[in-house]
């Protein structure tokens, strides 16, 4: 890989982070529902099921 490959794979990375985290803050602050975080939980405890 080139360096403009790595350059355009970290801006976009940063962009998807920071998306991420602004939907993140958005819905625990509007009104934090119990069944995200039981798909959360389900989900981080996914090797175990397998």
């Amino acid at each position: 890989m080139k360096k403009p490959y790595y350059l355009l794979l970290i801006v976009i990375s940063v962009l998807a982070l920071f998306l991420g985290g602004f939907q993140y803050t958005k819905m625990i602050n509007n009104k934090p529902s119990r069944e995200i975080w039981v798909g959360y939980n389900y989900l981080s405890g996914f090797p175990e099921r397998m």
